[in-house]
């Protein structure tokens, strides 16, 4: 994929401070307890909320249950609650998903495939792109299998000047996004990590940034910044 940095961008982007992200979205256990409203059976869930780097940790522990995977991911983005019950009321739907990504093998193109294909049979309720990403990057042992929301998304249209991934004009990862789509924008998060000199993971988090009432500079850039883009 061919890429034409917009220079303009890229030089906001690495003059803005970034600070490493800590502990984020929901207490794990408690959030685990109103889904599955049996939190108990999952020993390995964290009382506390957690890290990315510790969220990996606990992802790629041969021990760790895919359920606890599954449960630790989504507190971790801070999922709805109602959202979460409805997917972990499928559950069986779309385990073995997991249990493949888990495994290794998969290419980055056909893991996506394998979650927008249980989307589109109504299989996969209650988790878009935004959380199935995060199963992706978090279960995938090769480790570049990168998250595409709508911050990462917005980032990655604004810093190459392409209309992809592609977005509703709210800003959301739409289903027209497949397997193919999101191998060409973790190639542009490839490429801008060649471009920085840090590794793509690095990149990932720089471009999430950071929100809530005191949105990290390049989250606030984005926000000021980006326009819907026709296809």
């Amino acid at each position: 994929m061919a890429l034409n940095w917009d220079y303009k961008h890229l030089t906001e982007l690495r003059s803005s401070t970034h600070t490493q992200q800590g502990p984020i979205g929901a207490q794990v256990q408690s959030w685990a307890q109103s889904v599955t409203a049996s939190a108990a059976k999952y020993p390995g869930l964290e009382q506390d909320r957690v890290s990315r780097v510790r969220l990996r940790e606990i992802c790629q522990s041969p021990s760790a249950s895919l359920e606890v995977c599954f449960l630790s991911s989504m507190a971790w983005g801070g999922m709805n609650r109602r959202h979460g019950r409805v997917a972990w009321a499928s559950s069986g739907e779309w385990i073995k998903a997991l249990e493949e990504l888990k495994s290794g093998g998969l290419t980055r193109e056909a893991a996506y495939q394998s979650f927008a294909d249980l989307r589109a049979h109504k299989k996969l309720p209650g988790v878009g792109p935004a959380y199935f990403t995060k199963l992706m990057y978090f279960l995938r042992p090769e480790g570049d299998s990168y998250i595409m929301d709508q911050w990462t998304g917005k980032s990655i249209q604004l810093l190459t000047g392409a209309p992809l991934p592609h977005m509703t004009r709210q800003g959301w990862i739409t289903a027209a996004n497949g397997g193919a789509e999101y191998e060409q924008y973790c190639q542009a998060v490839d490429s801008l990590a060649a471009e920085l000199h840090i590794s793509g993971q690095e990149v990932e988090e720089r471009i999430f940034s950071v929100g809530g009432k005191k949105p990290g500079e390049w989250r606030a850039y984005v926000k000021k910044q980006w326009r819907y883009t026709q296809l």
